[in-house]
């Protein structure tokens, strides 16, 4: 953010207290547009390493396509896990 701040997103506590992304840059688009089309906002996607993460002292860790907020994953989905 402009002023410096962490940002965080709108779900950050509802989902519990993490932010979602993906390792699997092929899915990116299908994720946005399942979980965020009618967000009338503008989308800025942020290329990052784990490596990285880990250093500025965020926890990561891989797990199973997960609800944001109140929308529920897509069909299909129960298999993807983020690597």
């Amino acid at each position: 953010q402009a002023n410096g701040a962490a940002y965080y997103p709108a779900t950050f506590e509802k989902d519990g207290h993490y932010t979602h992304a993906t390792g699997v840059p092929s899915r990116l688009i299908e994720t946005a547009n399942h979980f965020y089309q009618s967000d009338p906002h503008p989308w800025v996607c942020l290329r990052m390493t784990r490596s990285t993460l880990r250093r500025c002292g965020i926890f990561v860790r891989d797990e199973q396509a997960l609800p944001v907020g109140d929308t529920p994953v897509g069909d299909g989905w129960s298999s993807w896990v983020c690597r």
